[in-house]
């Protein structure tokens, strides 16, 4: 997906009017490191495959954003709501299908920059509401997300497709 898709470029653009929110510090992660003219102390990490380090990142967030302007069901997303991290994006793709508003995060219409630096500000603004979202991620992740639940709903479908119940196990 292009870089202009990823809305990298519309995120530094909604920090510009965020600039007064005290502590404010972006961390983005990804092969390519973007400069941001926003007067916000940002830090780029490339790709990480070390699934332990990935996880202290993302816990290490009050706020996951995701501003792309098309994407399916990005792993990011999933990735942020196990760690319990809620998030703020884009109305677009599968994203509305994981980011319930005011439950597990909040979106925005498609490209609408200052729709995208007020829910960003609401969320890092109102602690009590973010540690709510926060904990409705985790849970929600755990409950809808893990391997273990997605395996038993592959068995399922199967098994509909199929037409049959589960085949016995013999000898």
């Amino acid at each position: 997906m292009s870089s202009r898709q990823k809305g990298f470029a519309l995120l530094a653009q909604a920090l510009t009017n965020l600039c007064d929110l005290p502590n404010l510090f972006l961390l983005s992660l990804g092969r390519k490191g973007s400069e941001i003219a926003a007067r916000v102390p940002h830090l780029h990490l490339d790709h990480l495959y070390n699934d332990s380090m990935l996880s202290l990142v993302y816990s290490a967030a009050d706020l996951f954003v995701v501003p792309s302007l098309h994407d399916n069901l990005p792993n990011t997303v999933l990735e942020a709501m196990s760690c319990g991290v809620p998030v703020v994006g884009f109305e677009v793709g599968g994203i509305p299908d994981m980011v319930r508003p005011s439950v597990t995060g909040l979106l925005v219409p498609p490209g609408d920059v200052d729709a995208l630096a007020g829910a960003i500000r609401r969320s890092l603004q109102d602690s009590a509401e973010r540690t709510e979202m926060g904990a409705n991620c985790r849970r929600i992740a755990v409950e809808e997300y893990a391997l273990e639940v997605q395996a038993r709903r592959y068995v399922t479908l199967y098994e509909r497709a199929l037409g049959q119940s589960r085949p016995s196990v013999c000898c």
